[in-house]
C-alpha cells in the first residue's frame, strides 16, 4: 500500500468521501485529480475542471502549513 502525504483537501469543508476513489468535492464529485492530491496543484487557485468552485477552508487550516505541503 502507498501512502501519500497530507493534501489541502482535509482542510476543505467541500471534502466528501462518497467517490469513485474515496476522495470527491463538490467541485469534482467524480474524483479530486491526482494533480490535487499529489499536491502538485493548489486548488486555492482555478483549476481546470472544478467548476468555478475552489477549496474552502475549514477547521483547523494553517495556510503556513498548506503554503509548505505545497511548496509555495
Amino acid at each position: 500500500m502507498t501512502l501519500l502525504p497530507p493534501f489541502l483537501c482535509v482542510w476543505c469543508i467541500r471534502l466528501r468521501t462518497d467517490g469513485p476513489t474515496g476522495a470527491a468535492s463538490d467541485a469534482f464529485p467524480d474524483g479530486v485529480p491526482v494533480s490535487i492530491v499529489e499536491n502538485r496543484a493548489d486548488h486555492r487557485q482555478p483549476v481546470r475542471g472544478d467548476n468555478g468552485i475552489r477549496f474552502e477552508a475549514g477547521p483547523g487550516y494553517d495556510r503556513e502549513v498548506a503554503d509548505d505541503l505545497l511548496g509555495v
